[in-house]
């Protein structure tokens, strides 16, 4: 059984590959500060021009109303920054602040002077806050399948687990972990209103003061400063308290009993993180920022699973509720293990290969109720036509009932209108049929178009899983047309034969092909 040596330094590891990524995001940012601090001084310098006489800046010139020439310029600048905004994440607060200033007919020069200073605010931070987001939704998925990898790995097997979906990474990302109760995209714009209100407090005292170019420049310059250094905190706090929610994630599924803190030891080790280093809790205290890091800002610590001396305790997490493992070779790198049970099946694979010598039968008939193609004497765990597809396909299937954003991302992965797709999951999923019965009934749940529907989510459709849209949409049109659903099912299949296409699909996989 791994010892602690073993977690703490593959765990350590994890941390460190995601503290790479806050650095990567802290590069970003130092140069959009630089890029914003150098267009608000080539404005200052230009209204320096106008306001500045021989004495330097002029407070009562500075509270003069905008000539026509420079309305008009004004104005040009303002649409300027509002078809900017169509683009780019502005709040609500500066679209419509932008907006009345384009009908403004009576402007103060200094009014002017701080609403483009704002507008290079507004964009630093709308960029700060979306690469953040990004950053972030990477940190955690990465932390939590590298996490299960690792688990796996280090048992050398492992069990099917939950794969993340969009909803999960954004719940995980945007909830509060602070006692505060702000999330990061809070103190972005925090920061940011913090910013603005500086900057303009600065501009008025240097006008007012009648102070030169330079001393102007460099007041802004270190207000800037000040910002970026609070950003480049917060995303090595957000990314360290981000990666302990993967952590804790990862621990649940794999059904991990307890977790020990892990401190980095060193000389910029933090008294509490010293004082943490080594305890252990039950996954029901695990709480980010109070048991699990981040304990302070650019803090470096991780957990790891505690298992104590229990082999079974500690085996639990290397298989399901079912007791169903596969093998993760001890030489499996993080790629191939990705490719193989993120990207691919996790339910294919076994601990042995005992099925695999099977004789697998290849006898294919056509069943109304399902609307599928059906096996009859095929056996394997890797076989979409055994019993672990079929219940696969049973949870999938209950799932995909209680999705909510799986229309929007199909449509936009086939180019097919969304009304057609949303015909498409209620006849499949979510309507009962007549399919020759007493009562209506749901079609039986299929594996293949499990997988199907589940390529076309993650927007990585083959080819007979765009036949299924073609299928439905056209199997849907003949039943609205009076035709009962089986016949409609056998014209269609004519034209759009994706029970052909899929099992032809399947054939080509080794690991399905009779051996």
């Amino acid at each position: 059984m791994p010892g602690r040596d073993y977690w703490k330094k593959r765990m350590e590891a994890m941390e460190e590959q995601s503290h790479k990524k806050g650095i990567e995001y802290a590069e970003f940012a130092q140069k959009q500060f630089y890029r914003a601090e150098r267009n608000i001084d080539r404005e200052i310098v230009k209204w320096y021009g106008k306001l500045a006489d021989n004495n330097g800046l002029s407070y009562s010139s500075a509270r003069e109303l905008l000539r026509k020439d420079e309305l008009e310029e004004f104005h040009w600048s303002v649409e300027e920054y509002i078809k900017k905004g169509e683009l780019s994440n502005y709040t609500d607060q500066w679209n419509e602040k932008l907006k009345n200033a384009s009908a403004k007919v009576h402007i103060s020069r200094l009014e002017a002077m701080k609403l483009q200073m704002q507008q290079e605010c507004e964009v630093l931070y709308g960029n700060l806050h979306d690469a953040l987001d990004d950053k972030l939704r990477d940190i955690y998925t990465d932390g939590y399948y590298r996490s299960i990898y690792e688990i796996q790995k280090g048992y050398g097997v492992g069990s099917a687990f939950n794969r993340l979906d969009t909803r999960r990474i954004e719940t995980a990302v945007n909830s509060a972990w602070a006692q505060d109760g702000s999330n990061f995209s809070d103190r972005i714009w925090k920061d940011k209103d913090r910013l603005i209100n500086e900057l303009n407090k600065e501009l008025t005292q240097a006008v007012i003061a009648g102070g030169n170019y330079q001393d102007v420049v460099k007041k802004l310059a270190k207000r800037l400063n000040v910002s970026e250094s609070n950003v480049k905190r917060l995303v090595y706090t957000e990314a360290s308290a981000i990666h302990a929610k993967s952590q804790q994630k990862c621990y649940k599924e794999l059904g991990v009993q307890e977790f020990e803190f892990v401190a980095t030891l060193d000389s910029r080790t933090s008294e509490i993180c010293q004082a943490m280093d080594g305890k252990h809790f039950p996954m029901a205290q695990y709480e980010v920022g109070v048991t699990a890091p981040p304990m302070h800002p650019h803090c470096r610590s991780c957990t790891v699973p505690y298992f104590e001396d229990d082999i079974e305790d500690s085996k639990r997490a290397a298989r399901n509720d079912e007791g169903d493992t596969y093998l993760v070779p001890a030489d499996m790198t993080y790629p191939e293990w990705k490719k193989t049970f993120v990207d691919g099946d996790v339910e294919d694979y076994e601990e042995s290969d005992e099925d695999f010598g099977k004789k697998a039968g290849d006898v294919l008939v056509d069943i109304g109720k399902s609307s599928t193609i059906v096996s009859r004497n095929i056996s394997g765990a890797r076989n979409p036509y055994g019993n672990k597809a079929k219940e696969h396909a049973e949870r999938y299937y209950a799932s995909v009932r209680k999705m909510t954003t799986d229309v929007d991302r199909i449509a936009d992965a086939s180019g097919i209108d969304k009304d057609k797709i949303m015909e498409i999951k209620n006849y499949i999923f979510m309507e009962k049929h007549e399919l020759g019965g007493t009562e209506k009934e749901y079609f039986d749940p299929d594996y293949m178009m499990a997988e199907s529907w589940r390529r076309l989510i993650d927007g990585k459709p083959e080819k007979h899983d765009l036949t299924l849209l073609n299928h439905e949409i056209m199997e849907c049109g003949l039943i609205q047309k009076g035709m009962s659903q089986q016949e409609a099912h056998i014209i269609t299949a004519k034209k759009y034969n994706y029970d052909k296409e899929a099992q032809e699909f399947y054939g080509k996989i080794k690991k399905y092909r009779k051996e």
